[in-house]
């Protein structure tokens, strides 16, 4: 399915839902990124610039105390947490803050579609300012933040057995919360070392692979479900580089059917860890199954053509 969001300037934009452990976790990144922005100093934002020249003073005029005032020139600087406040006007409507994709936020209405295509910010956000300091007020938009970001995530890794949602919130755990930032317990910059160890984005046993999974990878001669599984559960589900062996066309065969292997996207330029099910030496087309059970037919010799196959052993 695909979702929808606002962009600053208002227009809705849609997008492709993310469906990668990877995918999940960049978008948890941006989306907090995008809050963090709203609710902290930020950058500098020049809204204003006033200047006396405008008025046509000569450079040096008297008050009516007498004191000679030199023209200068004023100029207003606002921030991301100036712009936020002034949003959040109490005598608007019902209003959300929306941490987007891309890295921005903006403060809107709640989606008109009931139910929403997935889990909505707090909404109300504006009623409160007035009544609360203004930091404790940030504070508490942070906490919702908070909670909204952990909503999407587990939205989206749904799908996953308990091995992938412990990565996807072991990815999400090595950032301070929004509130810890906005509250300056930490600084915004941190990652913190994960408790588990990991380094690397994701395992592959994320879909509860194995030989009961209805629609298991299939294996070669000399193997099994289970050998198959398990052999996929100790590899990392994508990488930076190819840790096997680049094939050529002339290694097309269907000798590669149930192999292991990694398939290079030129898009974001990663590895990603796949078994070969199946392979059409006519039409050259290969089904090829992912670390997150993903299914995907491609042309297999022009991958392999294009240097973007590297066979495990």
């Amino acid at each position: 399915f695909s979702t929808r969001f606002q962009t600053p300037t208002g227009k809705s934009k849609k997008m492709e839902a993310p469906r990668t452990i990877a995918d999940i976790y960049q978008q948890f990144v941006q989306r907090r990124e995008g809050c963090i922005k709203a609710l902290t100093e930020g950058a500098s934002l020049p809204r204003f610039t006033f200047s006396l020249h405008r008025f046509r003073f000569p450079p040096i005029v008297r008050t009516g105390f007498g004191c000679p005032v030199s023209r200068t020139y004023a100029r207003i600087n606002y921030t991301d947490r100036n712009e936020f406040y002034e949003q959040c006007d109490p005598n608007k409507e019902n209003l959300c803050l929306y941490g987007h994709p891309d890295g921005t936020w903006s403060v809107d209405l709640p989606a008109a579609e009931v139910p929403p295509e997935m889990p909505e910010p707090v909404l109300g956000i504006n009623f409160a300012r007035n009544g609360m300091q203004q930091s404790d007020w940030l504070s508490l938009c942070a906490i919702h933040s908070d909670s909204w970001l952990m909503s999407l995530l587990f939205f989206f890794g749904a799908r996953f057995n308990c091995t992938g949602r412990a990565e996807l919130f072991a990815l999400a755990n090595q950032h301070p919360t929004i509130y810890e930032v906005v509250s300056e317990k930490v600084p915004r910059n941190v990652v913190y070392k994960r408790q588990d160890g990991g380094e690397a984005y994701m395992t592959s046993n994320v879909m509860g692979m194995g030989a009961s999974t209805p629609g298991a990878p299939s294996v070669g001669a000399g193997g099994n479900a289970d050998d198959s599984a398990r052999a996929m559960m100790n590899e990392p589900a994508m990488r930076t580089e190819p840790s096997g062996k680049i094939i050529g066309p002339s290694e097309f065969t269907t000798a590669l059917c149930g192999k292991r292997a990694e398939l290079f996207w030129p898009d974001d330029r990663m590895w990603y860890l796949v078994e070969i099910q199946a392979i059409d030496m006519e039409t050259k087309m290969a089904k090829v199954r992912y670390a997150t059970q993903e299914e995907e037919e491609l042309n297999l010799l022009e991958v392999i053509e294009d240097g973007q196959m590297s066979l495990l052993g």
